[in-house]
């Protein structure tokens, strides 16, 4: 029911933006893909869909999840919203970036911040290194300026 919704959601969306576009629901863990076929758009409604660094996709993706949330009590699984393969290239590179951080705090022991990180890639960054028992992570600042802070974990005082 929730798949349904959101994918019915967007679908309206991108058709109210005169954008007339299939949406494709991509079963992943931990959390489900919506994917736009780009196909019978053109390059510039596709840019426009993208935005700067993926913040138009990354501002559809908060408003659909900000939705659903409202209208399921029980606490509905977060999408992501992809396009042109835009979120798996991202995502690759944040995996990098994140890999050669923790090798980098645990080399040298001392904190590493991450900067210029939309808060949907803050999420992923805190779910991967999550899975490190000798990591941690936390964010500190306000948007627009918030960085992801991984560190060894403090041990008990």
């Amino acid at each position: 029911m929730v798949v349904e919704a959101a994918q019915t959601w967007l679908t309206g969306l991108l058709a109210r933006m005169g954008m007339g576009a299939a949406v494709k629901v991509v079963p992943q863990t931990p959390d489900p893909w919506l994917e736009i076929d780009g196909t019978d758009l053109s390059p510039l409604q596709v840019a426009a869909l993208l935005g700067e660094d993926g913040a138009t996709l990354d501002a559809i993706q908060h408003l659909l999840n900000a939705t659903l949330a409202a209208q399921f009590s029980d606490n509905p699984p977060a999408f992501w919203v992809e396009l042109d393969g835009y979120r798996a290239r991202r995502q690759a590179e944040l995996q990098t970036l994140t890999q050669q951080a923790i090798a980098q705090v645990r080399g040298t022991g001392e904190p590493y911040s991450l900067e210029n990180l939309s808060a949907a890639d803050r999420r992923l960054v805190h779910l991967w290194v999550s899975e490190a028992a000798d990591l941690e992570t936390f964010s500190t600042g306000k948007e627009p300026h918030r960085v992801l802070v991984i560190q060894p974990v403090s041990s008990p005082s």
